[in-house]
C-alpha cells in the first residue's frame, strides 16, 4: 500500500517496469495478428477520422477505454492504431489502467509526447506482454487505503500523482 505522494505513480511504474521485464510472454496468435494488422495499416488507421470517432465514442471496447483514458488522464497522446492494439492485449479495465499509466512513465522516460505502436514494441514490450499473474501483482501493488485518500483505492486513479 502506498502513501500518496506527487511521484507515487512514477515509483510504482519503476517497480512495474522491473516486473514486466522479468516476465514478458510472447504474444498469442490473436495478439500477433492484431499487432501485424495494426503495423501494416498504421498510417491508414491513424488518419481515419471515422475510426478515431469510434474510439472517442467508446464503440471499440477496451481500445476505446484506453484511448479515452490516455486522452483525459495523461500528458501524452497515442496513435489510434496503438489504442486499437492495446484493446487486444487488455483483458480488463484494470489492465487498461495499468498500461495507460505505465506508458505515461515510458513516455516521460524517453521524453515523448506522442507514442505509437513502434515505440511500444521497441521501448515498452519488445519481447511480449506480462502474464495475468504479473498484471495482478502490479495491480495489487498500486492499492491505497480509500479511507485515507478519498474516492478510489487505486493509486493510478489519482491525477495529482501522475
Amino acid at each position: 500500500m502506498y502513501k500518496i505522494e506527487q511521484n507515487s505513480i512514477e515509483l510504482w511504474a519503476i517497480e512495474a517496469d522491473k516486473e514486466f521485464k522479468k516476465s514478458q510472454l510472447p504474444m498469442n496468435d490473436e495478439q500477433s495478428k492484431a499487432f501485424v494488422s495494426c503495423c501494416m495499416n498504421q498510417k491508414a488507421m491513424d488518419n481515419d477520422k471515422d475510426f478515431v470517432e469510434k474510439l472517442e465514442k467508446k464503440q471499440l471496447g477496451y481500445s476505446s477505454i484506453f484511448w479515452n483514458r490516455v486522452k483525459y488522464c495523461h500528458t501524452y497522446t497515442v496513435s489510434p492504431s496503438l489504442a486499437l492494439f492495446m484493446g487486444f492485449v487488455s483483458n480488463s479495465f484494470g489492465d487498461v489502467t495499468i498500461y495507460a499509466n505505465y506508458l505515461q512513465y515510458k513516455a516521460h522516460q524517453y521524453n515523448q509526447k506522442h507514442i505509437d505502436i513502434d515505440f511500444l514494441s521497441m521501448h515498452c514490450f519488445p519481447m511480449g506482454f506480462p502474464s495475468k499473474e504479473v498484471m495482478q501483482k502490479v495491480w495489487d501493488a498500486q492499492k491505497v487505503e480509500r479511507k485515507d485518500y478519498g474516492d478510489s483505492d487505486n493509486l493510478l486513479d489519482y491525477q495529482k500523482c501522475q
